[in-house]
């Protein structure tokens, strides 16, 4: 998710915890710990491209970390608090802390990137599919509820009113998703099912801006098989794109680290392309939202791989950006233009 929608997700979970004692300081920390997680981007502005992979999502969104991180956090806030025992206790800030640190690391987990949570003892990442990234029918009651606490000081009813409504939209909006996600899924196998398409695995995942558009990816012997579908189609068919895997051309590589770590990010759905003798790297759990000049597919990850006589190189391939053509192409789809 993005910064934003984590620091309004901390400061109403802060503001839900402190209860009547709740003062600006309460929202602000919180709005403070649910952004904390993604200080690990810091680092990956000044390192390789293949940087981001090691470090975004790593031990900061981990259990681990919010278990050490808070009882820090919340002895400094603690320490500052001018009125320290009368509004919040020690444990009390500790906990908004923590509260604030989990939410940010648990809504990661909603999204198809992948959140190791588990680091330092497991590097698996946790990824459940069911929102994107970036969905402003979340972030928006969210951000509503944070803000009711900070604009609607003076009038505590219609702040709470405004404060539950919004928290409770978002939250019930969230479980929404995990219950279209199981319907699109089945609506996904009937329809292999329907074109006689065998597959060993299916992916879906939601298209940016929207949990109405969603892309499938099924896993065949040679091919990934890939379609997209709006909760507003007017039918249940799916048209789907057959990809040929070519995971042929880089099994003499698969020493490499970078290699693995490319494939584990991708959790095994990718294709290999060649290029003017390079290699290059798609992932495709993002489906595809453009073509490139030679009508190629675009992809929101994609990497060149090129290897100098045995000395590999990995750099991300120009990043995906969105126009307004794209986007009004993915705001028709999602209304059901196919």
């Amino acid at each position: 998710m993005d910064p934003l929608t984590h620091s309004a997700l901390g400061a109403a979970v802060a503001g839900l915890t402190a209860g009547k004692k709740s003062d600006l300081r309460a929202p602000a920390c919180g709005a403070l710990a649910g952004a904390l997680p993604d200080i690990d981007i810091i680092p990956t502005l000044f390192l390789g491209p293949m940087s981001q992979l090691d470090i975004h999502r790593g031990f900061t969104h981990s259990i681990v970390f919010a278990a050490l991180t808070a009882p820090l956090l919340g002895l400094v806030i603690y320490r500052l608090d001018p009125k320290k025992g009368i509004s919040h206790s020690f444990p009390t800030w500790v906990f908004i802390v923590l509260l604030g640190i989990l939410s940010h690391i648990f809504l990661d987990c909603f999204t198809s990137y992948g959140t190791r949570i588990f680091l330092p003892f497991n590097n698996c990442r946790v990824a459940w599919g069911t929102i994107a990234v970036v969905d402003p029918l979340f972030s928006i009651p969210v951000l509503f509820s944070a803000l009711s606490l900070f604009l609607f000081r003076q009038n505590e009813n219609i702040r709470k009113r405004l404060f539950a409504a919004g928290l409770a939209l978002g939250l019930v909006y969230l479980a929404a998703t995990v219950l279209n996600k199981d319907h699109v899924e089945t609506v996904f196998r009937d329809s292999l099912a329907d074109q006689k398409i065998r597959f060993v695995r299916l992916m879906t995942t939601p298209m940016p801006f929207t949990n109405f558009l969603w892309v499938g990816i099924a896993e065949g012997d040679e091919f990934f098989y890939t379609g997209y579908y709006s909760n507003l189609d007017g039918n249940d068919d799916i048209r789907f794109e057959k990809d040929r895997k070519n995971h042929e051309y880089i099994s003499d590589l698969s020493g490499y680290t970078g290699i693995r770590k490319l494939i584990s990010f991708a959790k095994d759905f990718y294709t290999i392309d060649k290029r003017e003798g390079k290699l290059i790297f798609n992932d495709l759990r993002y489906g595809s939202l453009a073509a490139g000049s030679g009508g190629e597919k675009q992809y929101l990850f994609s990497y060149t791989i090129t290897n100098d006589r045995g000395k590999l190189k990995i750099f991300r391939t120009g990043r995906l950006r969105l126009t307004t053509d794209m986007l009004l192409r993915l705001f028709r789809r999602i209304a059901g233009e196919k």
